[in-house]
């Protein structure tokens, strides 16, 4: 979860949300040296599908953008038996059904990282990724 709407972005989840995590998710706050913040954890996987839960509810009004991530294309080479040879792994966090999820919000964002180089490769950067932005009044 990013503040989107100061300079600079604000990596801070708890300065914005209160966070409830659920144990079925194994999910936990993670500050990073730079105060960066993030959620990590592992999704469940039960009836061939991968699920994660947790609520923010919120503290403060601005522009949000939440993102779902994922670290398996940093490990591409998988190897297991009955694995087709030079095919690597491709993962995508859809959201809404693939919607738009209102990327048009990212122009609203004074930093260009948001306001132009997201929009710059929209499928890449922000749908597959699980790209949802909001405004909080």
């Amino acid at each position: 979860m990013t503040r989107i709407d100061v300079l600079p972005s604000s990596f801070r989840i708890e300065d914005y949300f209160d966070i409830i995590l659920f144990p079925s998710s194994n999910y936990h706050l993670q500050t990073f040296s730079d105060d960066s913040q993030v959620l990590l954890g592992h999704y469940g996987y039960e009836n061939n599908t991968y699920t994660i839960e947790y609520q923010l509810v919120t503290k403060t009004p601005g522009l949000f953008i939440l993102r779902q991530g994922h670290d398996l294309s940093n490990t591409p080479e998988q190897d297991f038996e009955g694995k087709c040879k030079n095919l690597g792994i491709d993962v995508a966090a859809v959201v809404n059904g693939g919607g738009d999820n209102n990327i048009h919000m990212l122009q609203d964002s004074p930093d260009p990282h948001f306001n132009e180089r997201m929009l710059i490769e929209p499928q890449r950067r922000f749908h597959k990724v699980g790209g949802y932005c909001f405004y909080v009044r």
